[in-house]
């Protein structure tokens, strides 16, 4: 190498690394100068989020390349290379921030090899001797290399950024106002909003001397400190003090039970030891449901229901001479509650599931008064008074508690924290029909009224019926585990109708019954009646009490008034005290009031000296005070006690007792009279048959409507539908009428067609049709509306085709169908008759209903609503003139 050549000198003198690749091994920062504090922590190979061009020109090929030395070969590979790595580095962002530091160190140690190694074989300061190079090595570029590695990290952190490019770290842009506002976070203006309302908000409030004129002229004035607080003396409360001779009381729960009332729970606190009599008082004494006055008598239950709290029923006291007895059952193992109930004979376990409100769809076995042994189908078990029974799943263990007696004497067998049993569900109304009952369960967001839900459970249309419930509903009700709210009447409006029908409620629940309703004409009846019609058992010594409503005159009468509760009961005779006759007033009381002036009262009444003077009476007279009359009469206004009061009666008039017994002509309200308009009429004519051109109707030559179409591919022929009626009964008769009148022709017509119908299999009889007006010869009038005529005229068809055919078959049912309510309603007597013709179809209509032998109905067909028999007649009342028609 020659030191003159102008390129080895500038080789010679080339910066170890250009601008351009300082540039590429350091960060310059926004502002452009170099993060210094963070230089050794950040890597030095940027994040790359965007493809970006080199930061050196374009890669120069092989055929202008001037390669000086190594490093244009490295500028060359490193821009060759760059357009293939950056698309890799995007995807290695992270992984390239973290390598990028080993990989330049490796790449500055390979540079100053590749630069030792050039120094020491070119030999760029070597002497020369006689033209040729000396083997003396200068020993100073060795210290060069490590000069040349510091010279590059240093120029590498600290470059210049090269004008018009754009090689840093990429920042994200900073949230906008929507995004901070979508992730639920305050935006700027917002927290600015909220730190000056902050700012102000915390600042002393200032009157500025404004308000009064003489306060905070100078500025706000201090808060006066608040006073001391007075110190009390606290004293010592007294120590507690204990009576040696106070009883020790013990807190301990029971369960009450009553049939037909909702078990209630009892918290109360006893000195042990206990005595059973004591118990049972002073629980029907605190009871708070079962409170009624017949309830005198209770009794444990054999055995307890648990060994943490006690169990007891409270029965009247005629059950004990009853053939009755009490039991409770336990099914709260299946989800049906615990309840008391009564029973009859002797124990079986049919009796048991029929006393479940459902029976469950797994298997279950009933274990009765503390036996181990399920009862079998055929088992019968005399109960025992207070019984308990239970019922578990099979194959479940079951579980007794002990009796009652042996824990009356230690408090340590009872726990008062034990829960007790809740009710089966919420609450619920009990609605009865006069044969059934069903329980509808009642929620807080319930829209259904008692008319509503009578009609869905019970399956009845609400015209059909109507409820009436209590004015005071009957308190604590109970239904096998579940609470009921009230029991509520659903009656029958065509048997009892509602504006003349009182309904009254009977709480039987005192004589072992559940309550029940009953509905009367008049408002009194005796409800012992209605009492000994039931299923009751009369025991000696105990009568019947019923409370409620208002006593009549009459013993046992009752008077009442819609919606009122009667209680009925059984009570012991002699606990029975006598009561007034409502309305009665005694003998010592009349004679009491007659005689009974005092002196208080004569002093209240003016003398005859303060009185005006009354002019003297005028006329015949006479004058003066009334004759006298004896003072033995009887005075009293009321009846003698024990004898009906003697009433009168009233006096009968008979009008036909003052007409003359002959000539006398009688007339019957309830009959339906017909005039016949000729003298000479005979009425055998009308059952005439036809002759059967009607049964010949062919529907082929009409245009008849897709509806109609479709219905008579689906109808059987008449014959077959006839051979059905030995086996299935006569046939339902349907009888579609139309009429039909063109104004602008002046043509009318009617139509009639005839439908048979055995077990839902339907036949085309037959169609009667006729042309009215346009046809000179016909039989029918045509004055008044023309297209009312012809309804007219096809009912009428209608009703003789029926009587014609009365003597060769029987019909079931007979309906006339009609699209038109002038004519069919006049028809059937709910409308009144427009001309005398609409009189005589009405007559014709009552004749009818007298010999059809079958029930006569008419129903109505909307008009033109793809009704496929209507559209039928309608088809053939327009075009009869195509159709053989039949006067």
């Amino acid at each position: 190498m020659v030191a003159d050549d102008p390129r080895n000198a500038a080789r010679l003198f080339r910066p170890v690394l250009t601008q351009q690749h300082a540039h590429f091994c350091g960060r310059q920062l926004p502002w452009g100068g170099p993060d210094k504090e963070q230089r050794t922590h950040d890597p030095l190979l940027p994040s790359i989020s965007t493809p970006r061009a080199p930061p050196w020109s374009t890669a120069i090929s092989f055929g202008t390349a001037i390669w000086w030395d190594i490093f244009d070969v490295q500028h060359w590979a490193l821009s060759s290379c760059w357009q293939w790595l950056q698309y890799f580095l995007i995807g290695c962002a992270q992984c390239g921030a973290s390598l990028s530091l080993p990989f330049f160190l490796i790449v500055a140690i390979v540079e100053l090899i590749v630069l030792g190694a050039q120094m020491v074989w070119s030999r760029p300061f070597a002497t020369q001797q006689g033209g040729k190079c000396s083997s003396f090595r200068t020993k100073w570029v060795y210290f060069v290399c490590p000069l040349a590695m510091c010279a590059c990290t240093a120029h590498a952190v600290t470059p210049e950024r090269p004008h018009g490019q754009v090689w840093w770290t990429a920042r994200l842009p900073p949230p906008t106002d929507l995004e901070l506002w979508c992730s639920g976070q305050l935006t700027v203006s917002e927290q600015l909003a909220l730190a000056l309302q902050r700012a102000i908000g915390e600042r002393p409030l200032e009157s500025q001397a404004l308000w009064p004129d003489n306060i905070g002229r100078e500025g706000p004035q201090p808060v006066p400190p608040p006073p001391p607080q007075r110190e009390i003396a606290q004293e010592e409360p007294d120590p507690w003090l204990i009576d040696e001779d106070e009883e020790d009381t013990t807190h301990i729960s029971f369960r009450l039970f009553s049939p037909h009332f909702e078990s209630e729970s009892i918290d109360i606190s006893l000195t042990f030891p206990l005595v059973a009599e004591d118990v049972l008082d002073f629980l029907k004494d605190t009871a708070r449901v079962i409170t009624a006055p017949w309830l005198t008598t209770a009794a444990f239950t054999q055995p307890q229901l648990h060994n943490d709290y006690g169990s007891v029923v409270i029965f009247p006291s005629w059950l004990r001479v009853s053939p009755q007895t009490v039991l409770v059952l336990d099914a709260s193992e299946i989800g049906q509650g615990q309840f008391a109930f009564y029973h009859k004979g002797d124990l079986t376990r049919a009796q048991v599931l029929q006393q479940l409100e459902a029976i469950p769809e797994f298997a279950i076995e009933i274990f009765a008064f503390g036996r181990r042994t399920p009862m079998t189908e055929t088992e019968a078990l005399e109960p025992v008074l207070a019984g308990l029974i239970k019922v578990v799943r099979t194959g479940a263990p079951v579980q007794w508690a002990s009796s009652i007696e042996p824990r009356l004497a230690l408090r340590a067998n009872w726990d008062p924290d034990t829960p007790h049993p809740d009710h089966v569900g919420g609450s619920h109304i009990a609605f009865q029909t006069s044969t059934d009952q069903k329980l509808h369960r009642v929620f807080h967001d319930d829209l259904f009224t008692p008319l509503g839900v009578a009609s869905e459970i019970f399956d009845r249309e609400q015209q059909q019926i109507w409820v009436r419930a209590p004015t005071i509903r009957p308190v604590g009700l109970y239904w096998k585990g579940r609470r009921v709210h009230s029991v509520i009447a659903v009656v029958d409006a065509f048997e009892h109708p509602p504006i003349d029908s009182y309904i009254v409620t009977l709480d039987l629940r005192g004589v072992g019954l559940w309550p029940i309703w009953v509905a009367l004409q008049q408002n009194c009846f005796f409800p012992g009646d209605v009492v000994e019609a039931l299923d009751i058992h009369f025991c000696q010594g105990f009568s019947l009490v019923v409370t409620g409503g208002r006593k009549g005159r009459t013993p046992g009468l009752l008077y009442i008034q819609d919606g009122d509760l009667l209680e009925a009961s059984l009570r012991a005779t002699a606990d029975i005290t006598p009561t007034q006759h409502e309305g009665g007033e005694s003998e010592d009381d009349d004679e009491e009031s007659d005689n009974g002036d005092t002196d208080s009262t004569r002093d209240m009444l003016p003398s005859s000296d303060e009185l005006p003077d009354a002019p003297f009476p005028t006329g015949p007279g006479p004058f003066g005070p009334p004759p006298p009359q004896p003072v033995n009469r009887d005075r009293s206004r009321s009846p003698a006690r024990g004898h009906p009061a003697s009433r009168v009666q009233p006096e009968i008039i008979s009008l036909i007792d003052h007409f003359p017994k002959r000539d006398v002509e009688r007339y019957s309200l309830s009959a339906n009279a017909i005039t016949l308009p000729q003298a000479d009429f005979n009425p055998m004519v009308i059952y005439r048959p036809w002759p059967p051109t009607w049964l010949r109707f062919e529907t082929s030559c009409l245009n008849v409507p897709l509806c109609t179409q479709a219905a008579l591919q689906t109808f059987w022929p008449w014959t077959a539908v006839l051979s059905l009626c030995a086996s299935h009964g006569p046939p339902h008769l349907r009888l579609y009428t139309d009429g039909s009148w063109l104004e602008k022709a002046g043509l009318g017509g009617f139509s009639v067609v005839v439908v048979l119908e055995v077990q839902s299999k339907c036949a085309l009889f037959g169609a009667v049709c006729a042309q009215t007006h346009g046809n000179a010869v016909s039989p029918w009038p045509q004055a008044g509306p023309q297209a009312l005529r012809n309804e007219q005229f096809a009912l009428a068809s209608a009703m003789l085709w029926v009587f014609q055919s009365l003597p060769w078959i029987v019909f079931a049912s007979i309906t006339f169908c009609y699209d038109c309510l002038a004519a069919g309603m006049a028809a059937c007597g709910e409308w009144a008759p427009d001309c005398e013709m609409m009189q005589r179809i009405r007559h014709l209509q009552l004749w009818l209903i007298q010999v059809a032998g079958a029930p006569v109905a008419f129903e109505h067909v909307k008009a033109h609503s793809n009704h496929p028999m209507n559209e039928l007649a309608d088809c053939i009342a327009k075009g009869q003139q195509a159709v053989t028609s039949q006067d």
